[in-house]
């Protein structure tokens, strides 16, 4: 009986770790391969987080262009109402530095109708991101509609 209770006293110890059965080598692998994948992990995370933003900013200009081509369509469009509309939405998004542009330059005044019209809207990555920036990204990201009147 003695050696029952001898055996299970030495079975809490392996637990906790105290006898010298190899559980000290472990923690070490553990601690290891943590410190080895935890920024790997951060790293994806964070990485797939600013892919993200970049998307959804993309989704922003997309939708101001939508809204900038639904004022073309009206009758009495100007240029400068439908780049002031559009440049006041994406201001109130958020988006810094964007450039409106409309193809042909005229919208009132053009002899031959039917027209097409293109409504561009571009705007940099990197000002428009959050940070911290882990990749670095460049460039611009244009919208481009077009509109038969």
């Amino acid at each position: 009986m003695s050696q029952r209770v001898q055996g299970n006293q030495d079975l809490s110890n392996a637990k906790r770790g105290h006898a010298t059965s190899g559980l000290r080598p472990l923690r070490g692998i553990a601690a290891t391969e943590a410190a080895l994948t935890l920024p790997v992990v951060f790293l994806f995370v964070f990485s797939m987080l600013q892919i993200c933003h970049s998307i959804y900013l993309r989704q922003k200009l997309t939708s101001a262009c939508y809204i900038g081509m639904q004022q073309i369509a009206q009758a009495d469009a100007s240029d400068e109402s439908v780049v002031s509309t559009v440049n006041a939405l994406l201001t109130s998004r958020g988006i810094a530095n964007a450039s409106v542009t409309i193809s042909p330059p005229s919208l009132l005044g053009i002899a031959t109708l039917p027209q097409t019209y293109t409504l561009r809207v571009t705007a940099p990555v990197s000002t428009n991101l959050p940070s911290p920036r882990l990749i670095p990204m460049s460039g611009t990201i244009v919208v481009e509609q077009t509109i038969y009147k």
